[in-house]
C-alpha cells in the first residue's frame, strides 16, 4: 500500500503566527492549520476579507472588470469596434 502523500512546503517565515488561527476560524472545515495557512500566504491570499472570498462562495465579491486598468479599456473598444 502506498504511505499517505505529504505536504513539503518551503518555510515562509514572513507569515504572522496570527494568521493560522484566522484561516482555522474562517475555513470551518478540516485543513491542517499549519500547512493551509501557509499555502494560502504563499498563494497571495493574506487578507481575511479575501480569504472569506476564497473559501466561502457565498461571501465573495468580484472585482469590477475596470478595476483592471486601461488593458480593459482597450478590450472594451475592440469588442464594440467588432
Amino acid at each position: 500500500m502506498t504511505p499517505p502523500a505529504q505536504w513539503q512546503l518551503p518555510p515562509n517565515p514572513d507569515m504572522p503566527t496570527h494568521w493560522v488561527d484566522t484561516v482555522q476560524r474562517v475555513a470551518q472545515f478540516d485543513l491542517p492549520p499549519v500547512y493551509g495557512a501557509q499555502l494560502l500566504w504563499q498563494r497571495g491570499i493574506r487578507d481575511e476579507n479575501v480569504l472569506k472570498g476564497f473559501l466561502q462562495p457565498q461571501a465573495y465579491q468580484p472585482m469590477s472588470p475596470f478595476a483592471f486598468g486601461e488593458e480593459m479599456d482597450w478590450a472594451v473598444t475592440r469588442l464594440i469596434q467588432a
